[in-house]
């Protein structure tokens, strides 16, 4: 009888955690995360993140995870420096952060076509790294890698962490060399605590969807499409009077892998899983970039990289590599790869290198090269 007894009352402990977890959830996204930007089939306000808010707001100490972090960023890592010269950036640059971009998709194949034709043969002409990123606490470890030179704490949200000495930043290192900064991202500005953190780097201008939705953008679903963003930035790029650096987070190709309309999916018209989804949005983002790197202005250094892996499975013929995402410096009317001096090293495409080592690298080419 005890164990008949059982049975309901593990029912009804499993519905009461169940609509205390949904009660949390609607809660805490009513106040931090908007209820009115949640869609269906795109969870990511919600589900994944509401653990992580109700133990942030347990356990946060601000001195704690301010020491925390600062420690964390003293750690320093430069495997290229040794190697390879410090890269002429000229007077325009735009650094492209693409989201889930893993390395072995860049060479898989749907029958007989490749998935991202575009990205595969620019990195034949291209500085090419396989990097490992920094995705502990998500996307964000990897753009305060980019933009600080320095590595991420690995416990919570690195913008979330108040009074965080932003100093020698990548816009303030680039200002210093008389650009015009600008950073742009097709989601809102309180996602993982971008905003206020963006405006204590130097930026000159900052774009997320609410600028660009009051510039006129067309909106999907509250977000800019990825070949919007990038339209943008081209157009502002060859407008552009002075030496500009523009710093982009695409958005389009993030997980679940849903938010293509029916006109964008090209592999996949009706896919049938996850993998056929990514897959998708994988060849909507090379369409997406070989357009942004055609309407560039001559002698723009492109540099993008893979935020972190897509955690998808099953597509490729070897075996998946996990964490491991491209670096590409390109110069377009030039072969950077004719310049790139550890070509052919194992160890530039075996994943040893940290996402920290090429960032590294690309900040002291901003360091060393005077712009006219």
């Amino acid at each position: 009888r005890r164990h008949q007894e059982a049975g309901p009352k593990l029912h009804r402990t499993g519905w009461a955690a169940a609509a205390a977890y949904l009660a949390i959830a609607i809660g805490l996204a009513g106040v931090s995360k908007p209820i009115s930007q949640i869609r269906f089939g795109s969870p990511e306000y919600i589900y994944g993140y509401v653990i992580a808010w109700v133990s942030e707001g347990i356990f946060y100490d601000d001195t704690r995870m301010l020491r925390m972090a600062v420690d964390a960023a003293e750690q320093r890592s430069d495997r290229l420096s040794a190697w390879e010269s410090p890269l002429d950036l000229g007077d325009r640059v735009a650094v492209v952060q693409v989201e889930s971009l893993d390395w072995d998709v860049i060479d898989a194949r749907v029958d007989d076509q490749w998935v991202m034709p575009f990205l595969r043969d620019l990195k034949t002409r291209s500085i090419c790294y396989m990097i490992r990123p920094f995705h502990e606490t998500g996307t964000s470890d990897a753009d305060f890698c980019l933009l600080t030179g320095l590595m991420p704490n690995g416990k919570i949200a690195p913008f979330r962490i108040e009074g965080f000495p932003y100093h020698d930043t990548l816009p303030h290192l680039a200002s210093q060399r008389g650009y015009t900064c600008v950073a742009m991202h097709g989601n809102t500005g309180n996602f993982f605590f971008r905003r206020p953190a963006y405006q204590q780097m130097g930026f000159s201008q900052i774009c997320f969807s609410e600028e660009l939705r009051e510039m006129g953008c067309p909106m999907q679903n509250g977000e800019v499409e990825d070949d919007v963003l990038l339209r943008l930035s081209a157009e502002w790029l060859k407008a552009a009077k002075r030496p500009t650096l523009h710093f982009i987070i695409t958005l389009t190709s993030h997980g679940p892998f849903d938010r293509l309309r029916p006109e964008q999916r090209e592999l996949f018209p009706n896919p049938s899983g996850k993998v056929e989804a990514y897959l998708n949005c994988m060849r909507y983002v090379d369409r997406a970039l070989a357009s942004y790197l055609d309407a560039l202005p001559e002698g723009t250094v492109l540099v993008l990289y893979g935020d972190h892996e897509s955690k998808v499975r099953g597509y490729g013929e070897t075996p998946h590599r996990g964490e491991r995402v491209p670096w590409l410096m390109h110069c377009k009317g030039r072969n950077l790869a004719e310049q790139q001096r550890t070509r052919g090293m194992p160890w530039t495409q075996s994943g040893e290198l940290r996402m920290l080592d090429a960032v590294t690298y690309l900040h002291r080419s901003l360091k060393e090269y005077e712009v006219a």
